[in-house]
């Protein structure tokens, strides 16, 4: 909740970068008798240094108050969602001909992130506060790798390819055979 002694408030703030970067915030303030609100935004995009490795942040914060002489409730949610190119390593060759290239493609995460709270406090007495919150939360995560594996369960065919270290392997994962 914004501080009471202060006025309502507006702030925000935009930055962009030569590499294919922007980013910006915003924030709002604003009290009126015993009801307070705040809200927060900010976003990032950046096209990465590589290629195929763009980053996406946006994020919301919103804080609704209501404080009176013994008591205090607040609605507060936030919410992200947020995207990252993650490209790995890369031979040295590949990039002795271009630093930005790439091996593998595609390798990306997307998280995603939602909160919505309900949080009140009463004064009882000068000793006693009840306390009290109830909130909902969400979080998603997605994965795509594009590295390429070639595996097998274990079986009589994968032993004779790789006697000796295959064994212990399949020992501890359990042979098929």
């Amino acid at each position: 909740m914004p501080r009471r002694d202060r006025p309502p408030a507006a702030a925000d703030g935009i930055e962009i970068k030569p590499v294919g970067r922007v980013g910006g915030s915003l924030q709002y303030g604003v009290r009126s008798g015993e009801w307070g609100l705040y809200l927060a935004a900010e976003g990032l995009k950046d096209d990465g240094w590589r290629l195929q490795s763009p980053s996406r942040l946006p994020r919301f914060y919103g804080d609704l108050g209501w404080k009176g002489t013994d008591a205090e409730i607040h609605l507060v949610t936030s919410a992200a969602d947020n995207f990252f190119g993650v490209i790995g390593p890369t031979p040295i060759e590949l990039l002795a001909n271009d630093y930005r290239a790439i091996y593998t493609w595609p390798q990306t995460t997307k998280n995603e992130a939602a909160l919505v709270a309900l949080n009140g406090r009463y004064s009882m007495t000068d000793h006693w506060t009840v306390q009290s919150n109830l909130y909902y939360r969400r979080f998603n995560q997605e994965h795509v790798d594009g590295n390429a594996a070639e595996v097998e369960r274990c079986s009589g065919a994968a032993k004779q390819n790789s006697p000796g270290a295959d064994d212990v392997l399949c020992r501890i994962f359990g042979a098929t055979d």
